[in-house]
């Protein structure tokens, strides 16, 4: 006998213990004859995925980010065959208290643009369909201006008075979650906090005129979307080279100075998600002879924030680089192709200093020669490189920066027992210009 529809549904909400989760319980009365039940939840946004959960007990219980949610239940007897859907609940998570990030209690906040605003930023809570800010500018006259603004994102910029843009401002913010932009729920908003605001003269409102070059990059700890840079880079190194070519019946190794030009690009099409490619070719000099090596690495990049300005950032792609064969007759290449993998670790030290550690592995996959054979291991498994540079922003768009580059390039190829080497190890000394795009 087919089971009954009929359900009724008990919802229990709780906060949870990370910040900005909720608990979820939801029960429902036992139907004579069910033995598993099915919860269907979904976003009441439209054209937004539900998901049915297989539940044996009278109860389910789990976390959702902030955010408005249908459900319903409906009942399967002992065959497998399902009652009735009950009817649509609305269920809304409400998001926790924004908890205020930038600036810091009585801390210096900064003034830009023309008209003159300054930014304020919050802790990033998911789920959140907007943000409500009201904020009270005091300026050095003594007259307040208030108002209240709204953001999608976990930051905005104030408006500040055009004429007296110090003294100090109050904010504070608030978060929430709608049903199709139609009807809102709201939090509680934050405390307040209060910032200074510095004197300054007209003339030097803006933190990207000439008149303040000192002042010219934006927040150092934002990550932005539409965003990256271009640059280019000259490198010198003294390097030792190395070839054991059982082919050709040469051995040996001598030392000597490389140069390097390097042209990269990096952007970032969303907040933590970019990619970037890097195109640079070296020359080398043996015996007052010029080998040239290219190498081409193209790669997909994710960042995160750890805070205080430290900034890493994985990095997964595709690289192809030359290693020259020379001879004392003539020269040939071995052209590897294989995975590139990339570990960065960045800080920003002020608004103008910035400094980063890179960690780079390359790993053939195929090789190209005019001798053939496939890649061995041994000598194709020890491409390191490590970099540090520190820049320096001069204008809002270029920077310049110095940097240090140690370099383990190696391969091994051919006939297994008798394989072709070549090593390239070297250290890089090298400048470097970046041009910045987007914001």
């Amino acid at each position: 006998m087919r089971i009954g529809s009929t359900l009724i549904l008990i919802i229990l909400l709780s906060l949870g213990t990370q910040a900005w989760a909720k608990e979820i319980n939801l029960k429902w009365k036992h139907i004579p004859g069910a033995v598993d039940y099915q919860l269907e939840i979904k976003p009441t946004s439209q054209d937004s995925p539900s998901q049915i959960l297989n539940v044996k007990k009278l109860k389910w219980t789990g976390d959702l980010n902030p955010g408005v949610y249908q459900h319903r239940v409906r009942a399967i007897d002992r065959v497998g065959r399902p009652g009735e859907w009950t009817d649509w609940t609305r269920l809304v998570v409400m998001p926790p208290v924004p908890e205020l990030e930038f600036p810091a209690q009585n801390a210096v906040g900064t003034i830009k643009g023309a008209p003159p605003k300054t930014l304020i930023r919050w802790k990033a809570i998911p789920g959140v369909s907007r943000y409500t800010i009201e904020y009270t500018h005091k300026n050095s006259k003594g007259s307040e201006d208030s108002g209240e603004i709204h953001a999608t994102t976990h930051e905005a910029e104030i408006p500040l008075n055009k004429d007296f843009p110090d003294g100090t401002l109050k904010w504070r913010v608030r978060a929430e979650v709608t049903e199709n932009g139609k009807k809102y729920w709201e939090t509680q908003f934050s405390k307040e906090s209060l910032f200074k605001l510095p004197r300054r003269s007209l003339a030097s409102i803006d933190p990207y005129s000439k008149s303040v070059a000192a002042k010219k990059r934006q927040d150092p700890y934002a990550l932005l979307p539409s965003t990256g840079h271009i640059s280019f880079a000259g490198m010198g190194a003294p390097y030792t080279y190395q070839l054991e070519s059982p082919v050709n019946r040469v051995r040996g190794s001598t030392s000597s100075l490389s140069t390097t030009a390097q042209l990269a690009a990096e952007y970032w099409f969303a907040t933590q998600w970019g990619v970037h490619g890097t195109l640079e070719n070296t020359i080398y000099n043996i015996n007052a002879q010029n080998y040239s090596a290219t190498t081409f690495e193209l790669s997909a990049l994710y960042r995160k924030h750890l805070g205080s300005g430290f900034v890493f950032s994985p990095q997964l792609g595709l690289e192809r680089r030359d290693y020259f064969i020379a001879l004392p007759t003539a020269s040939s290449k071995a052209t590897a192709t294989g995975a590139h993998i990339g570990l960065q670790f960045s800080k920003a030290l002020s608004a103008s200093w910035n400094t980063l550690l890179q960690l780079n592995y390359f790993k053939p996959l195929m090789i190209s020669s005019s001798s053939g054979g496939s890649l061995t291991g041994d000598a194709s498994n020890r491409n390191m490189q490590v970099v540090l540079q520190t820049d320096f922003s001069i204008s809002r768009r270029v920077s310049f920066g110095l940097g240090v580059r140690v370099d383990n390039r190696s391969i091994s190829y051919g006939n297994p027992s008798a394989p072709e080497k070549i090593y390239a190890d070297g250290m890089s000394f090298y400048g470097i210009l970046l041009y910045r795009l987007g914001k």
